[in-house]
């Protein structure tokens, strides 16, 4: 489910750290002495000057580093996967992360990781939604003439699910209908068991992150304090600060990768129990051999609401 939403959210989060970490050097002092140095008048407060957050200074370029640290998000990324691999088996973790991309359409992955659905974008989504409204209404004109499918009419069906369970259900009618609908909810229900589990393995990784977080943080201060005989304060208070960047990577990596993944992937189950219920209702009317007129008034409630006067209006469907 990415869409130009995911990418605005990710651009606004990292322009935000940016910006709170480089106004921390650029932003100036607004307190100025009076002119008259006179100690019983308060300060005159200026308005602040213009501050060009892109030319950077060199502190500024400093404050950045000081947030960029390899150890500290080895052992955040590091504790998570491992964690990770302990709680879960390797091929569920791989089917996790290909769920959520493209890589779910090659049909090697599919079969080694028994991937019940690709991955779906927002738009194809409803596109599934109205080639399955369209093409089911087209098949129950045709089974309510007592005409039989063709090859060519499954092979011309685009949604693979609704293509696999017509030629399994409808060019052969050997299976009843009772026995059909609960193939067809088995199937359902196997799908959103494989959504529930990558859902929990995301939540579970969201949870590790901010602990790991803290984690590094209390190595980062056992080796601070070991080590801090003979140093200054302000050699102290900097190292502290970069032990306190691996909790910042750990709630940021569950904030802003892992939480908002395991809500996609939710949205994902949410397309994919639409779009299976919708050819499992088609097919359970073709079975019956329909009216047409009946499928159609069956089928438009799972079209998407902006879509559902459009095709109420199409007459050539039903003929």
């Amino acid at each position: 489910m990415w869409n130009i939403s995911t990418l605005i959210g990710i651009l606004i989060g990292v322009a935000a750290l940016y910006f709170a970490i480089v106004s921390n050097a650029t932003q100036p002092t607004f307190e100025i002495p009076n002119p008259n140095d006179d100690p019983t008048i308060a300060a005159v407060t200026q308005p602040p000057p213009e501050v060009d957050y892109f030319d950077l200074s060199e502190e500024a370029q400093q404050n950045i580093w000081r947030f960029l640290d390899l150890s500290s998000f080895l052992i955040v990324f590091g504790g998570v996967v491992s964690s990770v691999m302990i709680a879960f088996s390797f091929r569920r973790i791989l089917r996790c992360l290909f769920s959520l991309t493209i890589l779910s359409y090659i049909r090697f992955f599919r079969e080694r990781l028994d991937l019940r659905e690709p991955y779906i974008s927002p738009r194809r989504w409803h596109k599934n939604l109205e080639h399955i409204y369209a093409s089911s209404l087209k098949m129950a004109v045709k089974r309510s003439r007592g005409e039989h499918l063709t090859d060519a009419d499954i092979e011309n069906l685009e949604h693979e699910k609704l293509r696999q369970w017509v030629r399994k259900f409808i060019a052969i009618e050997v299976v009843q209908e009772k026995a059909m609908k609960t193939i067809m909810d088995a199937e359902i229900a196997e799908a959103n068991r494989q959504a529930d589990e990558d859902i929990e393995l995301l939540d579970f990784m969201a949870q590790a992150s901010p602990a790991f977080g803290m984690v590094g943080t209390v190595i980062g201060l056992v080796l601070l304090m070991s080590q801090a005989q003979g140093r200054n304060i302000s050699e102290i208070i900097a190292a502290m600060s970069l032990a306190l960047v691996t909790t910042l990577y750990g709630v940021l990596m569950a904030n802003l990768v892992f939480y908002p993944l395991s809500s996609k992937r939710a949205q994902l189950q949410e397309a994919h129990q639409r779009i299976f219920l919708m050819v499992r209702d088609s097919i359970l009317l073709l079975r019956r051999k329909e009216l047409p007129s009946v499928a159609r008034d069956e089928l438009v409630n799972h079209l998407p609401e902006g879509a559902r006067s459009q095709f109420l209006q199409n007459p050539d469907l039903l003929k």
